[in-house]
């Protein structure tokens, strides 16, 4: 499997680099995920825009700004993960541990 051996044959263990540009790229994501939610909520704010189809669009956003939340909160968790993984494993290489 790619994702645990890298295409690597028996290798084990990790790429220092490779998984904290992982943990950096999910950041990235997170960050990206929670501006476009910010910039949603501003247009959101800003719409003049009344009645029913309104309040369902509300009601439906909000539900939606909930999910993308918690997608936020699992790709900041991975990300400190894949970086807390990676320090060890250097610690370890290195005797430092």
């Amino acid at each position: 499997m790619a994702g645990t051996q890298g295409g690597k044959g028996n290798f084990i263990g990790l790429n220092y680099q490779e998984v904290m540009n992982l943990s950096k790229r999910f950041t990235q994501a997170a960050t990206q995920l929670q501006t476009l939610m910010h910039d949603i909520d501003q247009l959101w704010q800003n719409t003049t825009w009344q009645g029913q189809d309104a309040r369902n669009f509300e009601n439906s956003w909000n539900s939606h700004k909930k999910v993308l939340t918690t997608i936020m909160n699992n790709l900041t968790t991975a990300s400190k993960q894949a970086s807390t993984d990676a320090t060890q494993q250097s610690q370890t290489s290195l005797g430092q541990n």
